[in-house]
């Protein structure tokens, strides 16, 4: 036995398996004391020492949150839970590993023998690494081991194991948490048994049918059929293959396997989120719903802690890279939306509660797990900050916010890049740009400025184009310049705007842009000529070519006019705004899923069904809040976020925007130059709706996201040039676009995270554990509000 110990020290030194190879990784202090705080409310509330229970709980459900609180402890290299040794009915049974007493404590459930098996793993790691004997654990992970062992079947479907011993089911999660107890115990043991049982399983495992055709693994399979007998694909069934499939690729080192594992990891968090965060089919944010059992509550964050696991045995940093935005956004979601005012966490986190939400010890027990994979995986992160009150308009509000420096520096070496290599000075363009695509750049450099103090980028606002007819502020030059298109005259009402801002914030004269006459003036009154009743009843037309009226231009006139008013007090300004909703509202443009197609039929007057591009559903948000800042309607900010919500739930892939014309795979379709921005631009405006709406809840709903898109525009979107490509949701395979669009793209949603998180981590990075520039060029970009 005491050979037994010293192989499992060593292989958990050897980074072999799921023992403690991970605390080696930087740990987040602010997430490791948020996961503190949680698991004192478990002890404190929950915890009954003198029964050994938690409340309500099961054998495998405090098993379970057993396992957390040893990671937790060998994570933030504390001791503050290892009482739970003593006192718990499970970790009493395991330190007398008996065979007579665990067979009558388990009473049959190979399941939940499982679970105990990778519990005593984990407190044994905790005591090896506190110079602890550990025998006890060991020896009662082997004797339980052992009993599920002697359940595999031949007779029906042809192997796998039991689910119980009243021989009636064969399910996924047993089977999957047979494989990861196998492949792991041969990582720890060495014995060959284990790794004959781990490869006899998974052999039996793929080829059931249980893995559905989108990868997901539903519950089990018809005893009589043997056929997948499509019951619900649970979240926590998606994480333990994982974790499985990474334990055998490390003991064969077949690398096929880890793939393998991704095909569902990646199913999971495509077809069991909202909005990218983790919904149970029990979940329901509104009373009245369905509502997760207790076993059921615990489900999400065992794909979490298992995701941990897949990702330390993997050890692959372009994996991690791949799925650390994704832990991040679940983590700030069980903050924002789980955690209650007493630290318990409720069962939902894909929305806030509204009544539908259960709060018991296995739902904190489900947060607490997914708090301590963020802390372990990340290398980037912070506990929430206080939002500092905001002023109204989209003027510099925002700039109040805390910045993330990280992300600030990420924003600097991408806009340096298109400077450096996109940007023609003496012409005064970016290198295939447009007009309003250059604007929007233009824009996304004074709004980088003006968040960072910076004046890095000012002589664009002298050298461009752009900036050069803005100063001059002729009606003849912008209306030979625009041709008569209205959205791109709209596009540079902002641009004008924003210079103006970063003038003002600086001391300096923007009376050219902005002031009265002024560019902005004059290109706002040359679109709101264009307002027509002979068609459809209203709306700005696309051009003065009289041919089509579509979302964008009528969105962008909703927000310039509401801006105007925010800004000048003039009534005309007001009353375009109103008028424009008014008609905008009716048109039927937003579609039964809550999104916004291109335009309308120039004749029929009926939503067209064209493409619902993401930047449609950005600017009609910008533009409610601020009206809603104008007349005081907060209702207006309700219905922005049927779109919002609407955009992440239909037009990601994984949580992560996706273009309809996106395609990361050589020889598909590709985004042109104007939709290569359009993906930033709803992170823009969503960054300028958060800050008129001025409300933390809302900030903290929508928060987790843009971190996820700003993390995967480093991760995917990012070469060593530092230039942006088109495709964000998957690492790039010859699909995606390498231009000056593409690049400005991601300059915007880089620059929304770090004014709309809006994190200053004191001490910077450091306190994860970080040097400065590894922040930068790593992991840094996902993080919790």
């Amino acid at each position: 036995m005491r050979l037994f110990v010293l192989f499992a020290l060593a292989s958990s030194l050897l980074h072999l398996g799921a023992a403690t190879p991970i605390e080696k990784r930087s740990q987040c202090a602010t997430q490791l004391s948020l996961a503190a705080t949680l698991a004192n409310r478990l002890m404190s509330f929950w915890y009954n020492p003198t029964l050994g229970y938690f409340n309500s709980g099961s054998l495998w459900t405090d098993a379970n949150t057993i396992e957390d609180f040893h990671n937790l402890m060998l994570a933030a290299g504390t001791d503050t839970y290892y009482t739970i040794d003593q006192t718990s009915q499970t970790g009493k049974d395991g330190q007398a590993a008996s065979a007579s007493t665990w067979s009558s404590t388990i009473n049959g459930s190979n399941d939940d023998s499982l679970w105990l098996v990778l519990t005593m793993w984990k407190i044994a790691d905790y005591l090896t690494a506190r110079g602890k004997d550990a025998t006890g654990y060991l020896n009662s992970a082997t004797e339980i081991y052992n009993m599920v062992a002697a359940q595999w079947d031949t007779t029906n479907c042809g192997g796998g194991i039991w689910w119980s011993t009243a021989h009636t089911y064969k399910n996924a999660i047993t089977n999957e948490l047979f494989l990861y107890a196998s492949a792991d115990g041969y990582l720890r043991t060495g014995q060959a048994s284990y790794l004959a049982n781990a490869q006899k399983e998974w052999a039996w495992l793929n080829k059931t049918g249980m893995r559905n055709s989108q990868g997901l693994y539903n519950d089990g399979l018809d005893f009589n059929t043997c056929a997948n007998n499509g019951q619900t694909t649970w979240t926590y069934n998606q994480g333990v293959i994982a974790s499985g499939l990474a334990a055998l690729s490390v003991a064969t080192g077949d690398k096929s396997l880890l793939t393998i594992a991704e095909v569902t990891l990646d199913a999971a968090f495509a077809h069991l989120t909202q909005g990218g965060i983790l919904k149970e089919s029990c979940d329901n944010a509104a009373s009245g719903g369905s509502q997760c059992n207790h076993d059921q509550q615990l489900f999400k964050g065992l794909l979490m802690k298992h995701l941990q696991y897949y990702l330390d045995m993997a050890n692959d940093p372009v994996r991690t890279a791949k799925y650390a935005p994704i832990i991040g956004a679940q983590a700030s979601a069980v903050l924002h939306y789980g955690k209650n005012a007493a630290n318990d966490v409720g069962s939902v986190w894909y929305a806030p509660d509204a009544g539908g939400s259960v709060w018991q010890p296995e739902a904190s027990a489900s947060g607490l797990a997914a708090i301590v994979a963020a802390a372990k995986l990340s290398s980037g992160g912070s506990h929430e900050k206080k939002l500092l009150a905001s002023q109204q308009g989209t003027s510099t509000p925002i700039q109040k916010r805390a910045q993330c420096a990280s992300q600030l520096s990420l924003a600097a070496k991408i806009a340096d890049r298109l400077v450096s290599y996109w940007y023609n000075p003496s012409l005064g363009y970016f290198t295939d740009g447009s007009l309003w695509t250059d604007a929007n750049t233009i824009e996304d450099f004074n709004n980088l400025m003006l968040a960072a103090g910076t004046d890095t980028y000012a002589t664009i606002d002298q050298s461009s184009q752009t900036g050069e007819d803005g100063q001059a502020a002729s009606t003849s030059t912008w209306s030979s310049t625009i041709n008569g298109s209205n959205d791109d005259s709209l596009w540079i009402v902002l641009t004008m705007w924003k210079i103006a801002d970063y003038l003002n914030a600086r001391g300096e004269d923007a009376s050219g842009y902005m002031a009265v006459p002024s560019s902005a003036t004059e290109i706002y009154n040359m679109v709101a000529a264009e307002w027509d009743t002979s068609n459809c009843g209203g709306g700005v037309w696309w051009s003065t070519a009289h041919t089509y009226k579509n979302a964008i231009t009528n969105e962008l006139f909703l927000l310039t006019s509401a801006s105007g008013y925010l800004r000048t007090g003039e009534a005309s300004y007001l009353e375009n705004a109103q008028k424009e909703w008014t008609w905008l509202n009716q048109t039927g443009m937003r579609n039964s899923q809550g999104l916004y197609n291109d335009g309308l039929d120039f004749d029929t007057c009926a939503n067209n069904g064209q493409t619902t591009w993401t930047y449609n559903q950005g600017v009609i948000a910008s533009g409610l809040a601020a009206l809603s800042v104008d007349t005081g309607d907060k209702s207006l900010l309700d219905v922005a976020e049927v779109t919002l919500d609407a955009v992440f739930n239909q037009m990601t892939q994984g949580g992560i925007l996706r273009e309809s014309c996106d395609d990361a795979e050589a020889g598909g379709s590709q985004c042109d130059h104007d939709q290569q921005l359009f993906k930033g631009l709803l992170m823009k405006h969503l960054q300028y709706y958060l800050d008129m709406a001025n409300d933390p809840v809302r900030t903290a709903k929508y928060a987790p996201i843009l971190a996820a898109q700003a993390s995967v525009v480093l991760h995917y979107g990012k070469n060593a040039d530092n230039d942006i490509g088109s495709v964000w949701y998957a690492p790039d395979a010859g699909g995606s676009i390498w231009q000056p669009e593409a690049s400005a793209s991601g300059l915007a949603a880089i620059v929304a995270a770090a004014k709309c998180v809006g994190e200053r981590m004191t001490g910077g990075e450091e306190d994860c554990g970080m040097a400065k520039e590894e922040a930068e060029d790593k992991e840094s970009m996902w993080m919790l509000k």
